[in-house]
């Protein structure tokens, strides 16, 4: 008898492993600049409800300017600003304002600190003792502003309005004072 043979095909197999997807790469593409107010000069900046949205805030560099950032934000910071109307929406971490002078700020934030500020207003709304460094002639008042969108923002922002301690300033350096306000600002 004959013999037979048998052939083994031996086959490859083929794994295709999926892709893990991430967070982070779900995320939209978020134009930057749109969070950035750099180097304008006698301009009127409105960043209207929606447009900020949560996200980070910086202000430089601008000169006799009117800025309002009429949504709440994640923390701003205000750089070597003067003869400016600034408002800052609810924020729910910090606010830090720098080298700014003959300026007018109204804040709403978690936590507020202030450095080199020199002949500036701040109405201030802010959970936590408000901490200022080397900013004389500083004037002080309780943030006392209102838009159709602020309570629905104070609360994205978590801050609660039982809760305002703008007037509990710590001061770092004690040689330079600053004084609590009580009038209402016109704007």
């Amino acid at each position: 008898m004959g013999t037979t043979s048998s052939s083994t095909k031996k086959t490859k197999e083929i794994v295709v492993k999926e892709k893990k997807e991430y967070s982070w790469e779900k995320r939209k593409t978020v134009d930057r600049s749109n969070f950035i107010v750099s180097k304008k000069n006698e301009e009127t900046i409105i960043k209207a409800p929606g447009s900020l949205n949560g996200e980070q805030f910086c202000i430089e560099e601008c000169v006799d300017c009117k800025i309002y950032a009429l949504d709440h934000c994640t923390s701003v910071t205000i750089d070597q600003c003067s003869k400016c109307l600034i408002f800052i929406g609810p924020c729910d971490t910090s606010v830090f304002v720098r080298d700014c002078k003959d300026c007018i700020f109204m804040i709403a934030c978690q936590q507020f600190r202030a450095r080199n500020l020199a002949n500036c207003e701040l109405w201030l709304f802010s959970t936590t003792e408000p901490v200022l460094e080397v900013s004389p002639d500083l004037k002080i008042g309780c943030f006392n502003l209102t838009y159709p969108q602020l309570n629905d923002q104070l609360e994205k922002a978590k801050l609660s309005l039982w809760n305002n301690r703008y007037s509990e300033v710590h001061n770092f350096t004690l040689d330079y004072n600053y004084t609590i306000l009580s009038k209402k600002i016109q704007i």
